[in-house]
């Protein structure tokens, strides 16, 4: 298709749009019938809001609690809070949207071939319905863990890259070893094969991360293939994990024996990546939300208000003691 000029482009346009916005063709069907690819479907969208083609009044809901917000910032110094107001949604619908503001989130911050990483579970999983369409830059996934052995597959880190990079039209990075390896020595001989040391060599690059963030009733650790790795009595000392990494009330990091034979992409990588995003909800995570706040390694936290309310809570409550 030539670049139309003109009358002949704003026709274009208002088709193009219109089709998009009133017809509810996706980008693909719409380049297929005009002539064109996704991508220039995409851009062209653009420019009629751009132009004056196309003017979107919106009326925003009251799904977002600005004030609970503007609290977590303030409390925790983080780049950013997203608080859903989810008073009349189900469990599965808050996931739905939380995933879709984090998706939405990002794709305003990363740009194609940006370096995106991921970890595992239910609440990673949740921004892949939002990724597709050109919804989402096409970057590069990144799995931050090695498998876990979850129960369902599709939700491993390696998996939910693969998921990803299909969806947005990028690429996934391989992270070809278990979450656990036993012995320093053999540790160290996986980081130094080729495919590892250029995984290694991307985390150092990545614009962001995103993590679910696990309770104790959710600890990795609890799977029976890796509690032979774990020396007791660690457990009472934890009240979560995010990224991988077991934390405590305060937010310190493990040092135990699984921190130590963690498959995972290095914490100062982690610490300098520029968006760091945390998706949780539910008001029995507020301990668990509180100290991955507090150590740093979640800058861009995503929640409910109830597990927001408990955030809080667990901060006032620490701080009075």
């Amino acid at each position: 298709m030539e670049q139309p000029q003109g009358k002949e482009r704003w026709d274009l346009l208002a088709e193009m749009a219109h089709l998009y916005y009133n017809e509810h063709l996706t980008q693909a069907q719409i380049g297929e019938r005009l002539g064109t690819t996704r991508f220039k479907v995409s851009q062209y969208l653009l420019d009629a809001r751009e132009e004056g083609v196309v003017e979107i009044l919106i009326h925003l809901p009251d799904n977002r609690n600005r004030q609970m917000e503007r609290r977590l910032m303030d409390r925790f110094g983080l780049r950013q809070a997203l608080v859903l107001n989810n008073r009349y949604l189900s469990h599965g619908e808050t996931l739905r949207q939380l995933g879709r503001m984090a998706s939405e989130e990002l794709a305003r911050q990363l740009s194609p071939g940006d370096r995106m990483g991921v970890s595992w579970g239910k609440t990673v999983q949740s921004l892949l319905p939002a990724m597709g369409d050109g919804a989402f830059p096409a970057v590069e996934l990144l799995p931050l863990n090695g498998w876990a052995s979850l129960e369902n597959p599709t939700l491993e880190a390696g998996a939910l890259a693969q998921a990803m990079a299909g969806a947005c039209g990028g690429k996934a990075g391989v992270f070809p070893a278990p979450l656990y390896i036993q012995g320093k020595q053999l540790r160290q001989d996986l980081w130094a094969q080729p495919a590892l040391m250029g995984l290694r060599e991307a985390y150092g690059r990545m614009k962001a991360a995103v993590t679910g963030i696990s309770s104790t009733s959710t600890l990795a650790v609890r799977h029976p293939l890796w509690r032979q790795y774990l020396s007791p009595p660690l457990e009472g000392e934890l009240v979560g994990s995010v990224f991988g990494r077991l934390l405590g009330p305060q937010g310190k990091r493990d040092d135990g024996p699984l921190e130590r034979r963690l498959m995972a992409g290095p914490g100062g990588a982690l610490l300098s990546t520029p968006r760091r995003v945390g998706i949780a909800l539910g008001g029995h995570k507020g301990a668990a939300v509180a100290a991955a706040l507090r150590s740093g390694l979640v800058n861009l936290l995503v929640t409910d208000v109830s597990l927001a309310l408990a955030v809080l809570a667990e901060e006032e409550r620490d701080s009075r003691q």
